[in-house]
């Protein structure tokens, strides 16, 4: 019988083999014993249960407990484990797939096919590390198997995202590198990659991580897509309209893109397709509280004020706390004439008031005073404006002209695309800081640690304001002056610039600041170099 056993057993015929192997253990009195023979014995008919398992299984109709028979009939058959762990991965048993696979490898060190299993079961359960200790083993078995490659690469992919997700930006960087050291054609690793470098705001590496994913991936969607936001941060709007335009290619439904597509064509001046396409974002999603705020900005563009009020409603109605879309409301409320001042003033008050209500002031106290008579006076201003924005033509000279024997200025910039403007600003001023992408608290306590005596905002409620920064009072004086004609609304800021046109003396506007008027005027517009000379009009 066993000898039959063994032959069936060549030929595959699994079910007869196992048949042949308990009858030979029936009459063999020694196959109770625990002798070699019978230990012998129970091996094969493990195998054998274990094979005819696979056999099943493959033809469609598997049965589980074939597996469960191979290991009470022989408890250290190892293959039997990791084919029970293959039923419960499938059955999405993680945890019970993850202890058969770890029995599997006790019992037979270097089992390539469970070490992979083992780490794949690790990840499923959110255990990464665990995962890459599992396939490293594997790989000083077999270092050139593709599938324990693959998984490898995928789970440093995943270790990577994780610390993406945590802004661990370093160690995101070594795990997604480690990844394309396994699979260099990874396109999610370079995607994230590409994430990661936009972070740091390392447009260039970004721009190439992204072209690698698309690539290797022509229909990833979210790479197209990111790589048409880096275009258009690096000022080239046309390649930024392909790479949108690719991504609704592979995916007409992406919100995303439809909204970035939107927002590049608003730039370009292309306003009905601008607005089209955000509408069309909305349609697929009504709850998208960004899309609700570019649709206002592009209305208010088209002097639409009341339709992009509507709009900028339906945004706080679903964000409440977006501070963006309250200082575009805020801003919007001047076009509409049909406000009274008072209205007006209120908005902006009302704001303020829950702004600071949210926002303890984080400093109270200063060491300026101490610094003694004749040291210069600490001035800083905080703009996302120092480029070539129309506000760079305001400040320009009041940055040139400082005195330093009596002023030493310190720029905060918030500028996410630098040109040659700013580079001629940066040789203006002794002390250059980047504030762009960094929370509101952390640049209240950068500016706190400078010792600023006068922190001076350039914004108000327009784009990309930092009134966060100064409801938490990081210097004993802040004042608004040039980028926004109305009150901030917080009583935190101290001053605000004005002249007797903007703001007549006998007729003092509504302002939780105290009103300074220069003489004159308080704005000064210094031309570009570049401006041509003025001439006689053509009609003299």
């Amino acid at each position: 019988q066993r000898s039959k056993a063994l032959l069936l057993a060549k030929q595959s015929r699994w079910a007869d083999a196992v048949t042949s192997l308990r009858e030979a253990m029936r009459l063999e009195p020694s196959s109770s014993s625990g002798t070699a023979a019978s230990r012998e014995l129970c091996f094969e008919l493990a195998r054998c249960l274990t094979e005819r398992g696979v056999q099943l299984k493959v033809a469609g109709a598997g049965d589980i407990q074939l597996f469960h028979e191979a290991i009470q009939v022989c408890e250290s058959f190892a293959p039997a484990h990791f084919q029970l762990g293959v039923q419960y991965s499938e059955a999405g048993d993680s945890v019970r797939a993850k202890e058969m696979y770890t029995k599997a490898v006790q019992l037979q060190p270097g089992y390539v096919e469970a070490l992979n299993n083992l780490g794949v079961a690790c990840r499923a359960l959110g255990e990464v590390e665990h995962a890459i200790e599992a396939l490293a083993m594997a790989l000083k078995v077999n270092q050139n198997c593709s599938k324990t490659r693959e998984n490898m690469a995928i789970s440093f992919l995943e270790l990577g995202c994780r610390h993406l997700q945590k802004k661990e930006l370093k160690q995101a960087g070594v795990a997604l590198k480690k990844g394309l050291a396994f699979n260099s054609r990874n396109a999610d690793l370079y995607f994230n990659l590409g994430v990661l470098y936009a972070e740091k705001e390392k447009w260039e590496r970004a721009k190439v991580n992204y072209e690698l994913a698309t690539n290797f991936d022509p229909r990833h969607a979210n790479a197209h897509n990111n790589l048409g936001v880096v275009h258009r941060r690096l000022g080239n709007p046309e390649a930024a309209v392909k790479c949108f335009e690719k991504a609704l290619e592979v995916d007409s439904q992406m919100n995303l893109a439809n909204k970035n597509l939107g927002g590049v064509y608003g730039s370009m001046g292309r306003m009905a397709e601008a607005i089209r396409l955000t509408r069309t974002a909305l349609e697929s999603n009504a709850k998208d509280a960004e899309a609700y705020n570019n649709l206002a900005l592009l209305l208010r563009d088209q002097c639409d004020v009341d339709a992009c009020l509507e709009n900028l409603d339906a945004c706080l109605s679903l964000e409440p706390e977006n501070r963006h879309a309250g200082s575009n409301r805020l801003m919007s409320l001047n076009y509409q004439s049909e406000r009274t001042k008072e209205e007006v003033f209120e908005a902006h008050r009302s704001w303020g008031s829950r702004l600071e209500q949210k926002t303890s002031q984080a400093f109270d106290s200063w060491d300026n005073a101490h610094r003694g008579v004749g040291v210069p006076l600490k001035v800083g201003y905080v703009s996302p404006d120092f480029y070539s924005h129309s506000v760079s033509y305001f400040i320009h000279s009041a940055l040139r002209y400082h005195d330093p024997a009596f002023v030493h200025v310190t720029c905060y910039s918030d500028v996410a695309l630098e040109d040659d403007k700013t580079r001629v600003f940066r040789e203006f001023v002794p002390c250059w800081r980047r504030i762009c992408g960094r929370p509101d608290d952390e640049v209240a306590q950068m500016i706190y640690d400078d010792g600023i005596d006068i922190l001076v905002d350039l914004t108000g409620h327009t784009g990309n304001n930092r009134l966060g920064v100064f409801a938490r009072k990081p210097a004993p004086v802040s004042v608004t002056w040039i980028g926004y004609p109305h009150t901030t609304g917080l009583t935190r800021m101290d001053y605000r610039i004005s002249d007797e046109h903007a703001d007549p003396k006998d007729a003092p506007g509504l302002t939780t600041e105290q009103l300074v008027h220069l003489p004159d005027c308080f704005l000064c517009y210094t031309p570009p170099e570049n401006a041509p000379a003025v001439v006689l009009r053509p009609a003299q």
